[in-house]
This record gives structure tokens, sequence and C-alpha cells, in this order.
């Protein structure tokens, strides 16, 4: 009896052992969705949050831009008119015009000394972006300068043209503000991450190298399987890498589960691994990484790597670029639940405007991009920006708010608009602000 029940007793063994080790994987598995759920829409907030800040400092670079191609600047203009924008921000340093790359004008006045008279194509930090800029027209944001006072900061410059009748416009300087590093990032609320416990490295695309140059990041920024998370202010591109401090696993749980093992270990062992394969299979981490935990659209990442593969095979195609209109005022009434309501119910829309095969992305707090596979002609676009725009804006019931919002779009295609992605970015994203003004002006 003994002997015979010998090879029993080794097989329920190896049959616990091998449950045992089931159950612990998919304890695994689902902490680490969890945890990177969490630190997406973490990142994606802080994200937002960083994108208003910068915008609203690229604002003041454009105005000055507008208010120089329509009239001569004098001292007294300068000081007036950079004391009221000055006193709107808390993580402006300085406002500057540098006509010719000569930095001349600098408000506050006693940051002179230390700016004025310095020529940005010969420094050695922001030089040869500078030039770049001066020879495409694009704005850009430097990489971190110290300031007086042992403070650090950036600088964001707009190249400036002036046009005369008749003639090409002409390049005049740049405008320029100077911000504070520490005041920007806790505008930003970039400290949300460490009070979360995820460890976080920012970079932003230099495109003079065509490389990524860190910005900030938290003391421990190294990563295992981060979640990597993409975003554009004015054809500038900065990306976040973030990751939980944390263990993605839970030793509670894990102590316990030989004893849960042991007693489904005769029923549901075979069951139980052939489960785990499949949830720990490459394949099914690899499209979590690709959706937007929100939305459950296809994230940045992807919309990324779909453009690459495309471009690669010469297969045209057309993007859309698509932007909510007040969608800030309803996170400000209703609070962020609404907003994240709100932008699921935006999402619904857009996947139902589309055509089987066209893909859906979200690229971030309320910014989404459509990929239409093939050429396209700009009737089919046109009819398709008019369906989307006709379907968001109709009035949506959230709890008891009734919400309206709009949207403004803009569109780009490959190869005959631009071959790179940031080219095309770019073009959608320029059309998308013109019909923002266009809407305005129309209200």
């Amino acid at each position: 009896m003994k002997k015979n029940s010998r090879p029993f007793i080794i097989v329920s063994f190896i049959f616990a052992l091998l449950a045992c080790e089931s159950v612990a994987g998919i304890i695994i598995h689902e902490n680490r969705v969890r945890s990177y759920e969490h630190v997406s829409q973490v990142v994606e907030s802080v994200s937002f949050n960083i994108k208003t800040v910068l915008k609203a400092q690229f604002d003041i670079t454009k105005f000055w831009q507008s208010y120089l191609q329509q009239k001569q600047m004098n001292t007294d203009d300068f000081e007036l008119l950079a004391s009221s924008l000055y006193s709107e921000s808390v993580v402006l340093y300085s406002i500057e015009l540098i006509p010719g790359g000569v930095i001349s004008d600098v408000y506050p006045g006693h940051h002179k000394r230390i700016r004025q008279n310095r020529d940005i194509f010969t420094d050695p930090v922001i030089g040869e972006i500078a030039k770049w800029s001066r020879l495409t027209g694009q704005p850009f944001v430097s990489n971190p300068i110290a300031l007086e006072d042992m403070m650090m900061g950036f600088q964001i410059c707009t190249p400036i043209y002036i046009s005369e009748p008749g003639k090409l416009p002409e390049f005049w300087g740049f405008s320029s503000v100077t911000l504070k590093f520490d005041s920007f990032f806790d505008e930003s609320d970039i400290y949300m991450l460490q009070n979360e416990h995820i460890k976080y490295e920012l970079k932003s695309m230099n495109p003079v190298k065509s490389v990524l140059e860190p910005i900030i990041a938290s003391e421990d920024h190294d990563f295992n399987k981060p979640v990597m998370h993409s975003f554009a202010v004015y054809n500038t591109m900065w990306t976040f890498f973030a990751e939980s401090e944390k263990d993605w696993h839970d030793n509670l749980l894990i102590a316990v589960s030989p004893l849960m093992a042991f007693f489904i270990a005769a029923l549901l062992c075979f069951a139980i691994n052939a489960l785990r394969n499949q949830i720990l299979s490459g394949d099914s981490f690899k499209r979590l990484s690709y959706i937007d935990s929100l939305t459950k659209l296809w994230n940045t990442r992807k919309f990324y790597e779909v453009m690459n593969k495309l471009m690669a095979k010469k297969d045209p195609f057309a993007l859309l670029y698509i932007d909510l209109n007040d969608f800030k005022p309803v996170n400000d009434t209703y609070g962020h639940k609404a907003g994240d309501d709100l932008l699921q119910i935006v999402a619904k829309k857009l996947r139902n405007c589309v055509r089987e095969g066209d893909e859906v992305y979200r690229l971030g707090g309320d910014e989404f991009s459509i990929i239409l596979p093939n050429s396209v002609p700009p009737a089919g676009i046109n009819g398709l920006c008019g369906r989307i725009k006709n379907s968001i804006a109709r009035e949506t019931i959230i709890g008891d708010a009734h919400v309206h919002v709009s949207a403004s779009i803009g569109y780009s295609g490959y190869p005959g608009d631009a071959t790179s992605i940031e080219g095309l970015v770019r073009i959608a994203e320029e059309m998308m602000y013109a019909d923002k003004k266009a809407q305005r002006k129309g209200r």
C-alpha cells in the first residue's frame, strides 16, 4: 500500500508546486497591470499640466512676434507690455527681445547685467539650436541653463520675421522668455509623481542632433519596463519615462499561495498553467503597453510605431490631429471625474465616425489622432472632419451636467505634405490651430 501510494504522493507534490508557481505568476502579473495603469494615468495628468503651462509661456513669445510685425518697438513700450505679461506668471524669470541674436531688452531690469548684450548664437548651450531655429522658423525650448543666485532655468525662443510689401520676410531676431526651473515644475505639479512613489525622467527632443536630452529626473531613474508618454507643444517634443518605485508583486499573497495551491492542485493544476501561459505571454503584455488606460484607444507609442511602419513600406496615409475646445472648463466646473467620463465618450464617438481599418489614438490630455491608411482624397477627409465635429458638438450628459464641447481638426498626408513624422505632425497641428482660431472668430 505504501509502495503504491508513493507515486501518487510524488505526482501530487509536483502538481502542487506547478499550481503554486501558476498562482504566484498570476498574482505578479495582475499587480504589474494595476501598477502600469496607475503610472500611466498619473504621467498623463502631469504631462497635461506641463503642456498647459508651456503653452502659456509660448504664447508670450508669440505675442511679441505679432506686435513687432505690426509696429516698431521702443523701450517704453517694452517696459509697459513686459511688466503686464510678467505680473501674470509665477514661473517667469525674465522676458527678452533679441534682435539679430543679441539680447537688447530685458525685463525685469535687474536681470540686464547678466543677460543684456549676450549673443545667443555663440552661447555654448543654445547656440546650435538657435541657428537651426533661424533657418527653419521653428521655436525651441533650451536645455536647463544656469541663472544667477544658483538658480536653474530654461529658455523659450520664437524666431521673428518681418514682412514688407513686395519683399520676402527677413529675419529680425527672437522673442524669448526665461523660466525658473523649480517654479515651472512646481506649477506643473511634477512632484505628484514622487508623492505616488513613481520614479521618472523627462526628456526633450533636440531637433539638431535628433536625440532625446534629459530635462528633469527623480533621484533614482533606473528603469526596467517604464511607461513611455510623449507630447508636443508648438513642435517641441517631450517624452516621459516612468515606473513604480514599489515592487510589482504582493509578498503576502505570494507567501500564502503554496497553501492555496495544495488545495486546488489536484483539480486545477493544468488549467492554471494554461491560463498562466496565456496571461503571461509576451503578446498580451505588449498589447497592454499600446493601450491608453482611460479611453482604451491606441496610445502615443502605438501612434509612432504605426507611422514608422507605413513609412518604411512607402504606404501613403493621412494623419488627422484633433483637439477639444472648452475641455478645461468641464474639468474646472465639474471635476476631473467628469472630464475623464467626457474623454471616454469622445473616444467612442471617434470610433463610430471612422471606417473599419482606420485607427484612433489618444495622444494625451484632450488631443486625439486618426491615421487613415491608403490615399484619401481631400473631399473624403473633409467629410470625415465634418462628421467628427458634428458628433462631438452634440450635447453630452454626464450625471446631472449638460456639457458642450467642440473639436478643432487639422490634417496632413504622407508623402504629399511631408516625409517625416515630425513634419506631418507639425503641419497637422498648425492646421488644427488655424481651425481653432477660425472657430473662435466665428463665435
